[in-house]
């Protein structure tokens, strides 16, 4: 993800590593992960502005979790004939800082199509 100070953000994805065919819901979760990498650590989805918690609506985004990405960009699919799959989108809502709405410090948790959480990881600011 990249973004400058008051810009919207660029979100890029590239996961490996998904059955072929099968979806994948991604959120960003309220916390990060624990050093023992157990994805539970995340706690709850992301919602700084304490959306109504319910199915996103992609043509009303707005009112979508901030965290609900694959709510309100779609789900990421396995694809047999590619091992990586990727997205690439831009999220106004999404803020680079550690404030109580920025996501550093926050987490991003891939689930299976039974939503349990199969990969996770920390965002952070990268050093340059």
């Amino acid at each position: 993800m990249s973004n400058e100070k008051g810009k919207t953000t660029l979100v890029n994805i590239k996961v490996t590593g998904l059955k072929a065919g099968d979806k994948y819901h991604y959120h960003i979760h309220n916390d990060p992960i624990d050093k023992s990498g157990n994805c539970d650590s995340a706690h709850g989805h992301f919602n700084p502005t304490n959306s109504a918690v319910s199915k996103c609506p992609t043509t009303h985004r707005g009112q979508c979790e901030t965290g609900d990405l694959s709510g309100k960009y779609g789900q990421l699919v396995g694809n047999a004939s590619d091992p990586e799959v990727s997205t690439r989108y831009i999220d106004s809502a999404l803020k680079l800082t550690s404030s109580k709405r920025g996501i550093l410090q926050k987490s991003i948790v891939i689930h299976n199509s039974e939503m349990k959480r199969i990969a996770c990881g920390t965002y952070v600011a990268r050093s340059t």
